[in-house]
């Protein structure tokens, strides 16, 4: 049996959206900032996640439409 279609993924609810990808991204950077020890790196990754958490939003599901069209190959 081979791994399971786009199809099938989406039928189920297990593709990758813009907005799922969107909280991975800001969820990751508050996590590089609970794991930074530089303090100024620390206060900047901080930032960034909130911004991309709030005022931020759109162009963090833009960024999450880019990464899914590239696995798609478009």
């Amino acid at each position: 049996m081979g791994r399971p279609t786009g199809h099938a993924r989406r039928a189920v609810g297990a593709w990758p959206t813009p907005d799922s990808i969107a909280d991975r991204l800001v969820s990751a950077l508050d996590e590089a900032a609970e794991r930074e020890t530089d303090p100024e790196r620390k206060g900047w990754l901080r930032k960034t996640a909130a911004y991309l958490g709030s005022a931020g939003r759109d162009l963090a599901v833009e960024i999450g439409a880019s990464a899914i069209n590239r696995q798609m190959g478009m």
